[in-house]
């Protein structure tokens, strides 16, 4: 849409600062998730018992979003 229009050009340069970023964004959220159940594993209250099942939940509503848009597009 926005290369078609002429709003942005894509180039090498702003495709590999795209990647780089998605990528360490990702490995940033998953290691603070990963820090941050390790230290509430030792607690025994609901939310810290259940919360991969909490997650896994919100990740499958997720993946089902973007199937569909992927599908109905």
């Amino acid at each position: 849409m926005w290369n078609a229009s002429g709003w942005i050009k894509f180039q090498v340069w702003d495709i590999l600062v795209f990647i780089l970023a998605a990528g360490s964004g990702t490995f940033t959220v998953l290691y603070m998730y990963t820090v941050y159940f390790n230290k509430l594993e030792h607690k025994s209250n609901r939310f810290s018992k259940n919360s991969n099942y909490i997650l896994s939940a919100l990740m499958f509503i997720l993946l089902t979003i973007t199937i569909l848009r992927i599908i109905f597009r």
